[in-house]
């Protein structure tokens, strides 16, 4: 290949990838600081997963795919930062067996667990640091401290564990698979690499059983707010509502159990290309029809989205039947590259500007309601204050008389300085210092309050007395 265009092609998939890490970033900034959900992001970087791993099935792909896909390898891997050369060092591990040429070129370079878990470190040291912090928290008796170690304790204890499982679901077991394929004891780092293998491969179907028995034995009470704070990652999309289909709460074991599958498929039947393609094509039918039919997510906007996604992992999977022995016109093989990098430019960016704009519209009404409730917090507190004020029996400017819905009075006498003869308070002035009670009668003047207003031409010239019951004349309601 032309080495402009490789280059161009790089730069691409860099920016695209490094966009996706923006995004990844900035969504978990946002979740820590202001909440709100990351399953929608999550989905997508799940689907796109398996798009690029497509690529390690075993046909020959052109030059200027393999290099578009590689690039964005470190996205849906969350691999901020590169570790391997550091892990190579730390382990002393040298390869001496060869993993197939296209996942090598994808971005596993090694055949060692202790050297491929660097493509997922950072997703494992960012629970175990959280870990850390809640134990470390434990021993403080520090109060935003212990709140905050309460919030940690919610979101990690099975949520966080689970979700680690959910969203690395692939990686986790194409690197297990890869390691049973070469399995090797002949020194200590290879021996401790090979049996730490059986404990991840044990942690995932583990994982995978826990979290199904847990959805299922808690059927009746996922609305609880105890439940959805331990195991919210499980079913948090779903429509839990159609609880009489134990299919819409297996969703994640599903899906899962799809990953396995295909990661299974990709490492252990790279002599049967087709088999490769039929198993991906097959699942994902099969997953289209279970969402469709099922209507597995409550909302309509998530189906969509995890449809779409899935089309596009059958449109890359068209394309890998292109790089077959069934085609062997090279112009043929070059062209469907292109279409194929196309094709997975649209699917990021569809999904990209899908994910930054419910993450933007949510952070919106997240930051509206904050600044409604310290507006609303504020008000109260005046009203408080301008209730403390009118018990003062030395101040005797205009009076007005507070009372709840019960028609019990509430405040006694308010006092407002302010509103004198010259100064005739408007609409929302008014509205603004008597907002949150339900009557309201005033001495002396006219007021308007929206269009509802009992006036009483005797009234300006009455001088209202705390002891005496309230007019009726004189009560104007909100």
């Amino acid at each position: 290949m032309d080495p402009k265009r490789a280059r161009k092609l790089t730069l691409l998939a860099s920016l695209l990838s490094n966009c996706g890490k923006l995004i990844v970033v900035i969504n978990f900034v946002k979740n820590l600081v202001i909440g709100g959900a990351l399953s929608e992001m999550f989905a997508s970087i799940k689907k796109m997963q398996i798009m690029i791993h497509l690529t390690m099935t075993n046909v020959n792909f052109p030059a200027n795919a393999q290099i578009f896909m590689s690039g964005l390898f470190s996205f849906v891997t969350y691999n901020l930062i590169d570790l391997e050369g550091t892990m190579r060092r730390i382990t002393g591990i040298e390869d001496t067996e060869q993993i197939s040429p296209n996942a090598y070129f994808l971005g596993y370079h090694s055949v060692y667990l202790l050297v491929l878990i660097s493509n997922v470190l950072i997703a494992i040291l960012s629970v175990l640091g959280s870990l850390t912090l809640f134990f470390i928290a434990k021993f403080t008796k520090n109060e935003r401290i212990v709140k905050y170690r309460e919030e940690l304790r919610k979101k990690l204890f099975w949520n966080g564990v689970l979700s680690v499982n959910l969203e690395m679901h692939l990686i986790l077991c194409i690197c297990v698979c890869i390691q049973f394929k070469h399995l090797n004891f002949t020194d200590k780092a290879k021996g401790f690499s090979s049996v730490l293998n059986f404990v991840f491969a044990i942690y995932i179907i583990g994982a995978m059983a826990v979290s199904a028995y847990i959805v299922q034995k808690n059927k009746s009470k996922l609305n609880s707010k105890s439940i959805k704070e331990q195991f919210g990652s499980l079913y948090e999309e779903l429509n839990i509502k159609r609880t009489q289909s134990s299919w819409v709460l297996q969703e994640p074991l599903i899906s899962n159990s799809r990953a396995a599958l295909l990661a299974f498929v990709l490492l252990f039947a790279n002599n049967y290309p087709y088999f490769q393609i039929f198993t991906t094509n097959m699942s994902v039918t099969f997953m289209v029809i279970f969402i469709q039919w099922f209507n597995v997510y409550a909302d309509p906007k998530v189906r969509f989205w995890n449809t779409f996604n899935e089309v596009f992992i059958m449109l890359i999977n068209y394309h890998v039947i292109c790089f077959s022995r069934l085609i062997q016109d090279k112009e043929t093989i070059k062209t469907m590259g292109w279409s194929m990098i196309v094709t997975m430019v649209l699917c990021i960016v569809f999904n990209f500007s899908n994910i930054a704009y419910h993450s933007g519209t949510d952070s919106y009404r997240k930051f509206k309601t904050l600044y409604l409730t310290k507006k609303r917090n504020a008000l109260l507190a005046k009203q408080k204050i301008l209730v403390e004020q009118a018990k003062n029996p030395q101040i005797s400017p205009r009076l007005l008389y507070l009372r709840d819905e019960k028609g019990i009075d509430i405040s006694q006498i308010l006092v407002k300085q302010k509103w004198n003869k010259k100064h005739r308070p408007g609409i929302e002035e008014i509205k603004n210092e008597i907002r949150g009670y339900e009557h309201i009668v005033i001495d002396r003047g006219e007021v308007f309050v929206e269009a509802r207003i009992r006036r009483d031409s005797q009234a300006r010239n009455d001088v209202v007395d705390d002891k005496q019951p309230v007019n009726e004349n004189l009560e104007a309601e909100i």
